[in-house]
């Protein structure tokens, strides 16, 4: 890898500073009400995944969730409110994952490749996560408030990696940056596809990896 494809060490701070007060917004001591909202959105999640957004009922919803009927309808009396708030806490569990992984590797390697692994392997390992993920995507086409809320992490994912384009490489102008960014958001959003809807072996999912990386690198 060429040496203007690496992060300086003041990039790296800067960088840093950034992707750390995002994850620190994540960390503050929830209360009562927020334990319990939290236990009734990742059952949600699962009970959608497992059963389909049309079947998922508030009934299967408290068994998996193992509270009253009543109670998710005190915090989600529309089953459309109940899914976008599933929605938003998928897309902050993937981009605090992801912030995770960019922190611990921060100088060590191409920060982009460490951005587009990272979510390959959120897709992997995360289980009723990445898929919820794609329901969303797909539902994002058929509803207003989930296709605003879709759009705006497309425009923000685009933001970060052209913010990770302008570290490594400053002389780009900035449409060569929005083209390279749309291509790696593409490659991304590829991958994730094939991951999330065929079973992957560890050899498989290393190619997967391994064929991303060069379709980036292909860009340069």
């Amino acid at each position: 890898m060429a040496n203007t494809d690496k992060i300086t060490t003041k990039n790296a701070q800067e960088l840093l500073v950034m992707l750390s007060n995002n994850s620190q917004k994540n960390n503050h001591k929830s209360s009562k009400s927020e334990r319990t909202k939290l236990i009734i959105i990742e059952s949600a999640i699962k009970c959608f995944v497992m059963t389909g957004a049309r079947n998922t009922t508030y009934e299967i919803i408290a068994k998996e969730a193992k509270v009253s009927r009543p109670l998710i309808m005190k915090y989600f009396p529309v089953k459309d409110e109940l899914f976008y708030e599933c929605s938003q806490y998928v897309v902050m569990h993937l981009q605090k994952y992801v912030n995770d992984r960019i922190i611990k590797n921060i100088t060590k390697k191409d920060i982009c490749e460490i951005y587009i692994k990272s979510h390959l392997e959120w897709a992997k390992t995360q289980n009723e996560f990445p898929i919820f993920f794609l329901m969303f995507s797909l539902k994002s086409t058929s509803d207003k408030q989930i296709r605003k809320l879709y759009t705006k992490i497309l425009d923000l994912g685009k933001e970060r990696i052209m913010f990770f384009l302008k570290l490594q490489k400053p002389n780009k102008k900035t449409n060569q940056l929005e083209q390279q960014a749309s291509s790696i958001k593409t490659i991304i959003s590829g991958a994730m596809l094939l991951i999330c809807t065929e079973k992957q072996t560890k050899k498989s999912f290393d190619f997967i990896v391994k064929n991303s990386a060069q379709l980036y690198k292909n860009l340069n």
